[in-house]
């Protein structure tokens, strides 16, 4: 797995990248993981990261009251700001969701 934390205006120009085989690209990992599998993960992880900092963004406390709703150290709270992708695995992520109390639902549909 790559440790790429693209900004918006990166994703936007990737996605519109078109693979070796022709296939229009859906994600920036699609371009930047090794496998489909990866690619998803990371997709969800994202997902999930940009939704706990936009969450913890709107509260009104200092840093450290921050880190402890997240349960995490004032370092990762600074990682997750950072869009530091790399340093929060999917279980990590969905974890802080529910505690920033973010509601997590999943849609699974076929390819």
């Amino acid at each position: 797995m790559h440790s790429h934390t693209p900004n918006t205006t990166t994703r936007q120009a990737m996605a519109e990248l078109e693979s070796g085989r022709g296939e229009r690209l859906s994600s920036i990992w699609d371009a930047l993981e090794d496998t489909p599998e990866d690619a998803q993960i990371m997709r969800l992880r994202s997902t999930l990261l940009q939704e706990v900092t936009k969450r913890q963004e709107q509260w009104k406390c200092l840093d450290v009251g921050v880190a402890q709703c997240l349960g995490i150290t004032l370092p990762e709270l600074e990682c997750l700001r950072q869009g530091k992708i790399q340093h929060f695995p999917l279980e990590r992520l969905v974890m802080m969701c529910v505690r920033a109390g973010l509601k997590i639902e999943l849609s699974i549909t076929d390819t």
